[in-house]
């Protein structure tokens, strides 16, 4: 596990007229989930790109436990991204799929068996491990995607609209999943969503981007009390927010109250 430090953190892309990330300050704690949420093109992928060493930063630095980790490649930063996309290797068992990485690494058999064991458990997944993906559900092969990556023991999550085009029902119970699954491993986990709904039901803390820039961070709880013009905007645009007043965190007579998942780690 690690912390996650941002210092003035921008980026551009070539020939756009501003920064896609622009100038971003962020601490995130050792075993914390955050999320990140904004509008589309808004800057939140392209920060956990930078994270993942994926996206060069042009000025700035990224922090991993107070190592400044700027110019490390991807491999050299122990972190894991999951994608919506899970490509699961379709002749391999459940088990094959999640223990791959581990394998290729020569890692000792024994405690491949052993992770993925703990991980099936984890994510309800041992009556499938001798199964292939195509006899699981769109739900069960997204958490098959995030045994691999839980087997593996890295410093840090990144997963990057994981539910995205997925159906409500199959959002809520993948969803579930992800905060059981960080409760457990307590492994730092950074999520990335366009909808704030998710952000704010699962994450201890959320950061709102808009335009590149990091206009909010904080618990459900605070953001809603304060909320800024640019973040009031994203979630009226999202119907989290309507005509009322904010009580204690809580919208009256509006669209949402917020549940404060456990309390973030210091």
């Amino acid at each position: 596990m690690a912390s996650v430090s941002l210092v003035n953190a921008t980026l551009y892309y070539p020939d756009a007229p501003a920064p896609a990330v622009d100038h971003v300050n962020l601490h995130i704690n050792d075993g914390e989930f955050f999320a990140l949420t904004g509008p589309v093109s808004s800057g939140k992928s392209t920060v956990l790109r930078m994270i993942a060493g994926l996206e060069d930063v042009d000025y700035g630095s990224v922090l991993l436990d107070g190592e400044d980790v700027t110019a490390l490649p991807p491999s050299m930063r122990d972190v894991v991204i999951v994608f919506q996309n899970y490509a699961l290797y379709p002749h391999m068992t459940v088990a094959d799929n999640m223990g791959f990485h581990l394998k290729i690494a020569g890692a000792d058999p024994d405690d491949i068996a052993a992770r993925v064991a703990q991980a099936a458990d984890i994510l309800e997944l041992t009556e499938f491990l001798d199964a292939k993906p195509a006899q699981l559900t769109r739900a069960e092969r997204q958490r098959v995607s995030m045994g691999r990556a839980v087997v593996r023991r890295p410093r840090i999550f990144l997963m990057d609209e994981p539910l995205k085009n997925m159906d409500v029902e199959i959002r809520d119970e993948i969803r579930e999943q992800i905060a059981v699954l960080q409760e457990r491993t307590g492994i730092t986990t950074v999520y990335v969503t366009n909808d704030p709904r998710e952000a704010f039901s699962c994450a201890h803390r959320v950061g709102v981007m808009v335009d590149g820039a990091l206009q909010q961070v904080g618990t459900p709880a605070e953001i809603l009390a304060d909320l800024t013009p640019p973040v009031r905007a994203f979630l009226e645009e999202a119907g989290m927010v309507e005509a009322g007043a904010l009580v204690d965190g809580a919208l009256v007579d509006g669209a949402l109250v917020a549940e404060n998942p456990s309390p973030a780690p210091a």
